[in-house]
């Protein structure tokens, strides 16, 4: 996800939220996730400069989102499967970059198609979203006010993403006079209940400065032309941010999270069972993800131990020949045997701590918890399979060549 964020203090609330407005959500997120096109055109008031911020949308797959101040501008669209960002400055180089979904030739290719193949997302629904976020970042303190835009790959995201999630913000939300208000401290928010777009939004720093976002214009009629969403030439001087931007959509943890999430939402959706067949589907995808990716992690590390252990092989057969009971050398070579298969229980411990915690929001689910253990399952499977049982297997043809077995 690419975002350009606003930094301001906020204070966290408890959440509250009338069940006219919860009910008035989920019929706006169903009616903008069958918008064909808009196009919305926000205007920014921060710090006495005044920021141009416009949406661009054509179902099913195109979004592109562009951002204009005095002195900088930023453009980021999803087209397809492709992506690509401009971004001027004047006080630093300009940057162009773009990226492909698809990890086409990667090592994350396999598990992306069979993603794909297993868990399909539905047809007529967005497959990107466009969101606007805030709320407390705990690592500064401050409010992180984010606009993004994403590709969907964990299953049905709500096109207008401010919907998502909102009856459980903290502060208060309620449905009034035809709008939905959440206020939280230092931060109000008004959504249009009539088209589910946000119309309002304020934010005042602890300093008392304010940054004020208000809809200018929405038109739903008119489809945006193709041409919005084609990349535009690089400028020379650009530097090339390809490989990053590649990165946000293309990420081992990217993949592995969107595919946790698809087999949930199936779940949860009442869409299959929580049943042998649906795990070992899982399982599959999880063994094309990880698979690779312990491959290249322990290459370096098994190359580097086979040189070792044909340098203790020639030892033991220079030992042999020169005198050295065969026994002698059995037991040592058994005793090194233990001391590595501990060295790999210690690894494969260390390995499945590096899983990243879980989701606060299905943390306690059983489903997720279901799924969770199955990848454990799969990783420390992967890690054998890649890492711990190759490397058993070349220690024991180097101890069984030099003494004969």
């Amino acid at each position: 996800m690419l975002t350009m964020t606003v930094l301001l203090t906020l204070v966290s609330l408890q959440s509250t939220a009338d069940g006219d407005a919860a009910q008035a959500i989920a019929g706006l997120i169903e009616s903008t996730d069958r918008l064909e096109h808009f196009r919305a055109v926000y205007r920014i008031r921060r710090e006495g400069k005044l920021v141009e911020f416009e949406i661009d949308y054509l179902a099913p797959d195109r979004l592109s989102m562009r951002m204009r101040e005095p002195e900088r501008s930023m453009c980021t669209t999803i087209d397809g499967e492709e992506i690509w960002m401009v971004t001027t400055d004047g006080q630093a180089r300009p940057t162009h970059g773009a990226a492909d979904w698809l990890d086409r030739g990667g090592p994350l290719e396999d598990a992306q198609r069979l993603l794909t193949e297993l868990v399909p997302l539905g047809e007529e629904i967005p497959l990107v979203f466009v969101r606007m976020d805030w709320g407390l970042n705990a690592t500064t303190g401050k409010t992180d006010l984010s606009f993004s835009v994403g590709k969907t790959f964990y299953g049905v995201v709500p096109l207008c993403g401010w919907l998502h999630g909102l009856a459980q913000r903290p502060g208060d939300l309620a449905l009034v006079d035809g709008r939905l208000i959440h206020d939280s401290e230092r931060v109000h928010v008004v959504i249009d209940a009539s088209t589910g777009f946000l119309s309002e939004l304020k934010v005042t720093g602890a300093d008392g400065s304010t940054s004020e976002l208000t809809l200018d214009s929405l038109d739903l009629e008119i489809p945006p032309e193709r041409v919005v969403f084609l990349q535009p030439k690089a400028a020379k001087e650009a530097e090339d941010t390809s490989a990053g931007l590649g990165m946000l959509f293309r990420s081992p943890s990217v993949v592995r999270v969107a595919g946790l999430h698809r087999f949930y939402a199936l779940v949860e959706n009442g869409e299959r069972e929580l049943d042998e067949a649906l795990l070992d589907d899982l399982c599959r995808f999880l063994s094309a993800l990880h698979g690779p990716q312990m491959t290249n992690r322990f290459a370096a590390l098994l190359e580097e131990s086979h040189n070792q252990f044909s340098g203790y092989g020639k030892d033991l057969g220079s030992r042999l020949a020169g005198g050295t009971p065969v026994e002698t050398l059995e037991r040592e070579a058994g005793e090194r045997r233990r001391a590595l298969e501990r060295r790999i229980e210690y690894q494969r411990g260390a390995c499945l701590g590096e899983l990243p915690a879980e989701p606060t929001n299905v943390a306690k689910s059983a489903t997720w918890l279901a799924l969770r253990a199955a990848e454990d399952n799969v990783y420390l499977s992967s890690f054998d399979e890649r890492f711990g049982e190759p490397l058993l297997a070349d220690y024991d043809a180097a101890v069984a060549e030099a003494l004969g077995h």
